[in-house]
């Protein structure tokens, strides 16, 4: 059986190809693959997890055994850590929570607060110096009667208070986010956040108006009456 010679063939095609190299780039990416690739190879080999005699499926099998063992051992760490973040976190947030309690029950005015705001703010305590501005707000609150002052109150029962006062409502709000933020939170005070708190609680000042109590009321009444009698 005679082959036909197709070298002429092969020839003309031989001519006509151009032979591009590859980018060095690739090159040497394809040389390192193949040297992590053996590494690990020989890793598995030292550590008695890899035998060129054992199945592909052994050997994926103790890849994965390995996998989980490592995805296991970084998750009992992150939970171990974001729980210590976060007792620290809750054991901080206490000490501020009875330092705070402790400093508000001094018996100040609102204008004591406010005078006491100023003087920390010139030290560039402006943490402190919010927390002043906020007592402030509240002891004028009481100074005119329209919720009483209370250390262990919380904020949502002031805002709760204010009710009948919107736009104080919402400033009380505004001002508590605020406080809430940099003494509870991770935010550092600054010296815009106490303006911001002098300008709330001026605003505030513009809004509130002294309710007559219900004993005023009942002797303007009584004098009313008193009158038309005379």
């Amino acid at each position: 059986m005679e082959f036909k010679d197709i070298s002429e063939a092969i020839a003309d095609v031989a001519r006509g190809y151009h032979y591009h190299k590859p980018p060095e780039f690739l090159v040497y990416m394809q040389e390192m693959l193949s040297r992590v690739l053996r590494f690990v190879k020989d890793l598995l080999e030292q550590l008695h997890l890899f035998n060129s005699g054992f199945s592909d499926t052994r050997m994926v099998g103790n890849m994965m055994q390995m996998l989980l063992y490592a995805a296991g051992g970084l998750c009992t760490m992150i939970i171990v850590y974001l729980v210590f973040m976060r007792m620290t976190k809750l054991t901080q947030m206490s000490k501020l929570a009875r330092a705070g309690a402790l400093e508000s029950e001094r018996l100040l005015t609102s204008e004591g607060w406010l005078e006491e705001a100023k003087s920390l703010a010139q030290k560039e305590h402006y943490k402190a110096a919010c927390r002043a501005v906020y007592l402030s707000f509240l002891r004028h609150l009481e100074e005119q009667e329209v919720a009483p002052y209370a250390p262990a109150k919380t904020n949502y029962e002031y805002w709760y208070q204010l009710s009948k006062h919107q736009e104080v409502q919402s400033i009380f709000r505004k001002l508590a986010d605020i406080v809430e933020l940099v003494w509870f939170g991770n935010k550092q005070a600054a010296r815009e956040d106490f303006e911001t708190c002098l300008s709330l609680i001026d605003e505030a000042r513009a809004k509130v108006r002294k309710e007559p109590s219900a004993q005023s009321l009942v002797l303007k009444s009584n004098a009313a009456g008193s009158d038309k009698v005379s």
